[in-house]
């Protein structure tokens, strides 16, 4: 798993909270952490695709490196429900445990069978998916930055 930093970027941030509102539901301000930076983490396979994310922002790495390692523990248990993007056609899917959502897909899927089948695949991945050993930082210029993960109580400034 990887973990990002968003620094006050409005607009990624916007996008990322409002892929969830719209696989989830819900108002957007419970995917928010309070304050301005957040971090998030996403699942990738080994050439960096996304293919699962965390639903909300953390205002720590120490918080999203719990819920990563949080999810990974309750994959097992996951249920799939796939979602249809009204507007477009297309497909994407949520993963519960007992009505609490735990991760969603990291992008959109035009077939109900891809959507599954890269569900099921990412689901299953949860558990042996190592933390990685480094944080991207998404700056507001639009220059980013990788640097080595130290867990901290509070978001890192760069």
């Amino acid at each position: 798993m990887v973990f990002t930093l968003f620094d006050e970027v409005a607009v990624k941030s916007a996008m990322w909270f409002g892929h969830a509102r719209q696989i989830v539901g819900g108002n957007a301000d419970e995917f928010y952490p309070p304050g301005g930076a957040f971090i998030v983490w996403q699942l990738v396979t080994a050439n960096s695709r996304p293919v699962a994310r965390s639903i909300a922002g953390f205002a720590s790495l120490d918080l999203a490196i719990s819920d990563a390692r949080r999810v990974a523990s309750l994959a097992s248990q996951a249920t799939i429900s796939l979602v249809l993007d009204q507007p477009n056609g297309l497909r994407g899917w949520v993963a519960t445990v007992d009505d609490d959502a735990i991760t969603t897909c990291a992008r959109w899927y035009v077939s109900d069978r891809d959507c599954r089948n890269a569900a099921e695949l990412a689901v299953a991945s949860l558990p042996a998916a190592p933390l990685a050993p480094t944080m991207h930082i998404v700056r507001a210029s639009g220059r980013t930055v990788s640097r080595p993960m130290v867990p901290r109580t509070e978001v890192p400034s760069a």
